[in-house]
């Protein structure tokens, strides 16, 4: 049928709705792990068992290896991503240093400027 109505480029698309309907129904969940280095057989038990906690199904794993992480762990589930990743964390640092900076910057140029109104 879909071939006699010239629809041959959505068969991979086709094919993910109807693994995702089959997931659905057999409560599994789809969840992308990209770690900085591989992980072993037990660590992996250890990330399903919790995932399946905070999930309510079976997750199915599929593993990325990402050297940029630096460390920690990064979930995708659908279109949430959870990062816990040590690259993640030290922007989030470098940020609020940056951040921190401009403010009293600021605050001490404002300090230093003569009172308006007189």
């Amino acid at each position: 049928v879909v071939a006699a109505h010239g629809r041959g480029g959505f068969l991979r698309a086709i094919r993910k709705a109807v693994r995702d309907l089959l997931d659905e129904r057999a409560g599994r969940v789809r969840v992308q792990v990209t770690t900085a280095a591989p992980i072993d057989g037990e660590l992996t038990e250890r990330i399903q068992n919790q995932l399946k906690s905070m999930l309510g199904g079976e997750p199915v794993l599929s593993k990325k290896v990402d050297p940029d992480l630096i460390g920690g762990l990064v979930f995708r589930v659908g279109d949430t991503v959870y990062d816990g990743s040590v690259a993640t964390r030290l922007a989030r640092v470098k940020s609020q240093m940056i951040d921190r900076s401009i403010h009293e910057i600021q605050r001490r140029r404002d300090s230093l400027s003569p009172p308006t109104g007189n």
